[in-house]
Order: structure tokens, then C-alpha cells, then sequence
């Protein structure tokens, strides 16, 4: 190209931005997935195109600065700076043009170039593909081991296209922990992605005491989910850093084992209602006593609420303990449905409340366990008998006389 004219290679370039030799791989019409485009202003094209006949070369540098989004204090700046969000306002073909990369490489050695914005061509539908120009802030945070210790960093703000898979995201996020944190040893990494469905601090609050088996409180997100198949996108996303030679931090409910059969759950899985056990299926759950269910006979009761005969396997409520009046039930899914005089919820997770409850000196409702209690926001969760501050995660108090009055 060095030995052409600067005519002829501008009107090389302005075939480039109609399609022809763009260097552009396509397949039934479309860009292929991950093809580059960047980001042009329409006034400065205007400029140059206008220039052309002219012959003169007198442009000012491009300056891409305008359309970029001021960014939040708390954003991660993820390794490739180039996807940096932009204003909701712009229009495509008004403000700016999108311009494949043989171009905006020729434009920028040529006249050079203040801010460079970049974005990657998506699959929408079986071959067709689209450039997702508005990026989405995404609420990240990094859980890794060091030493024998769990880390769990602070929520940060990284930006990514809806149409991202997690594939791209995870290894994005890949090369960004090893540069920030273990700079000194890259090493190789196996990234794990999870929807966080509790608070983060509630979360940091359960890497301080763990143990061989815990079972993440979300989602565990495969790499063939996309970013807008994820509702509400504004979710808070954990991603789990391990070497490949050291164990996994948390598991998901179908790498876990059954506490009846002890076998691994696969697909199939259930959680008892107490949030404390694990089963393959319900057969299995039942062989649980649970604080909140014990699995008794009968072939005269009725269920307390669709109020049909009981045959067989019957449920009764823990509530025995504490009224004179036994409220028996078909199945988990009636107790569920209540309402009945006892069913009452967790103010934090929402799961039904065992017998053995806690309550916030604070005063701000009652809780499953300590470990809820305390990711509430309160600053000193006590034990409403002893007046001691929770410590341990999922365990009551150890006077263990929280009952239901």
C-alpha cells in the first residue's frame, strides 16, 4: 500500500467501508461471530469523503471521545479497553458508522486516533449476526483461594454486549485476575461463573468457616448462556478462579452428594426445605429428619390444605412442638401452599423458617439461622435468650433455646 497514491488508497478505503475487500469473512451474507468493528464518527467519514475529490489529506485527528459513556468509579477495567461503554443516544448512521477493522486500521495510521472503540460482531439467529454497539454494566466479583484462605473481592462494574457469551466473558475475566492478582505467578486458571442469588456479604460470610462440600447460594452458568438469556441482567455474577491442581471452593446441587444413597445428585436434584440437605430425588428426602418435616403414616388424616384423605406417606409439621393442634399434609407442596397458622418465611433467603429460629436484636424479623441474621445489615445479630452475637454460619446459638413463643 506504501507504494500507492494517496487517492488510490483512499479509494481503496471507500470500498472497504461499502464491503469490497473489506477482509471480512462471510457466511450467507452475514459476518462470521467475533468478527472486529469499530466505531467512526459520521461528521469526521463526512470530512474525508468530501475531501477525496479535492485531493487533500488536511483532516483533523479522529476523536471518538464524545461518544464515550463517563465512567463509573467503581468499574472494572477489563483487559480489553477497547469494549468501553458508550452514551444510550446514539444513532447508528447519525453519530457514528460501524467500519471494519482493515479500514480503521488504514484511518488511523493515516490521521490517528484519540479513543478507539471497539466491537465484535454476535450470533443472533442460525448465521446471522449482529454488533451490539450499547454494552450492559455487569456486577462481578472474584472468589479465589489463597493459601488456606477464601477470597471474595468487592463487587465491581464490568462491561459487556448482551449477545456475549460466557465463554468470551469468562476468559476476559481470566486474563483480568491474572494480570491484577497474580501478576508475580500467571500459572493457568479454570474459570467458573455463578449467579449469585444472596447478598455478597453473605456470601463472604460463608467462605469464613468452610467445609469439604458447600453448595454455592445461586446458579452455576454454562458457557452456551448468554448475557440476555440471563434475567434481570443487572444480577450480581461471582467468578470462581482455581488451579487446575487444587479443589473446587463451592459446588453446584448436581455435583453434590445425596446424604441418603451417597451418590453424586446429577440432574435431578432436590433441597430439602431446611436449605441443610440434598437428595437425587424426593424418595430419597424423605429418609430425611428434618427439623421442619417428620414423615409419619396414615390412612385417616386429612391434608390441612387441599383437605384430601392421606394415603400412605404423610407430613407432619414440626409446629406439634409448640401448639396443641397437629397440622398434618399430603406433601412438601401443600405445606408450601398454606397458609397455616405457623408457616412463617425467612426475612433474608425467603425459605419456610425451621423450628429453630433466630431474631435480630435489631429487631428486623426472624431468620433461618444466624448466618441470615447477620447478612441483613445489622452490625451485631444477638441470640434473642442469651443475648450472645452469632458466630457460626447456619447454627442458631449454642444455647439452642430459640423457639417460637
Amino acid at each position: 500500500m506504501a507504494s500507492l497514491s494517496a487517492l488510490q488508497t483512499n479509494t481503496l478505503a471507500l470500498d472497504w467501508l461499502h464491503g469490497v475487500n473489506d477482509g471480512v469473512m462471510r457466511r450467507c451474507s452475514y459476518p462470521v461471530p467475533e468478527t472486529p468493528w469499530y466505531l467512526l464518527p459520521v461528521a469526521w467519514l463526512d470530512q474525508w469523503k468530501a475531501a477525496l475529490g479535492a485531493g487533500t489529506a488536511a483532516l483533523p485527528t479522529i476523536d471518538n471521545s464524545p461518544f464515550v459513556l463517563e465512567e463509573d468509579r467503581h468499574r472494572l477495567e477489563v483487559v480489553n479497553d477497547q469494549l468501553r461503554p458508550v452514551k444510550r443516544d446514539l444513532v447508528l448512521g447519525r453519530d457514528y458508522a460501524l467500519v471494519p477493522e482493515k479500514a480503521w486500521k488504514y484511518f488511523k495510521q493515516a490521521y490517528g486516533s484519540t479513543t478507539d472503540i471497539k466491537r465484535l460482531s454476535q450470533v443472533v439467529e442460525t448465521y446471522k449476526t449482529s454488533v451490539e454497539v450499547q454494552l450492559e454494566g455487569v456486577q462481578l466479583a472474584f472468589l479465589y483461594r489463597q493459601g488456606a484462605d477464601i477470597q471474595v473481592t468487592d463487587a465491581k462494574l464490568a462491561y459487556f454486549s448482551r449477545l456475549d457469551s460466557l465463554y468470551l466473558v469468562r476468559n476476559t475475566l481470566k486474563a483480568f485476575f491474572v494480570r491484577e492478582f497474580v501478576s508475580d505467578l500467571p500459572g493457568e486458571y479454570i474459570v467458573r461463573l455463578w449467579l449469585l442469588t444472596s447478598p455478597l456479604s453473605s456470601l463472604k460470610l460463608l467462605v469464613q468457616k468452610p467445609t469439604s462440600e458447600m453448595l454455592f447460594p445461586g446458579k452455576l452458568l454454562t458457557d452456551e448462556v448468554r448475557l440476555c438469556d440471563i434475567s434481570p441482567i443487572s444480577s450480581m455474577f461471582v467468578a470462581e478462579m482455581r488451579e487446575p491442581t487444587r479443589e473446587k471452593v463451592f459446588f453446584a446441587l448436581h455435583e453434590m452428594t445425596c446424604q441418603t444413597c451417597r451418590r453424586q445428585i446429577g440432574s435431578g436434584g432436590v433441597v430439602c426445605v431446611c436449605n441443610a440437605a440434598y437428595f437425587c430425588d424426593k424418595m430419597c428426602m424423605l429418609e430425611h429428619k428434618c427439623v421442619l418435616f417428620s414423615p409419619t403414616h396414615s390412612d385417616e388424616d386429612t391434608c390441612f390444605h387441599c383437605t384430601n384423605n392421606i394415603l400412605g406417606t404423610a407430613f407432619t409439621c414440626a409446629c406439634m412442638e409448640v401448639l396443641s393442634t397437629q397440622h398434618v399434609f399430603c406433601n412438601e407442596d401443600c405445606y408450601r401452599q398454606g397458609p397455616h397458622q405457623c408457616q412463617q418465611f425467612c426475612a433474608n433467603c425467603g425459605s419456610v423458617l425451621p423450628m429453630q429460629r433466630v431474631k435480630c436484636s435489631c429487631g428486623g424479623g426472624e431468620y433461618c439461622c444466624s448466618f441470615c441474621a447477620a447478612s441483613h445489615g445489622c452490625s451485631k445479630p444477638q441470640c434473642p435468650t442469651c443475648l450472645s452475637e452469632f458466630e457460626t454460619a447456619g447454627v442458631p446459638c449454642q444455647c439452642e433455646k430459640v423457639r417460637v413463643r
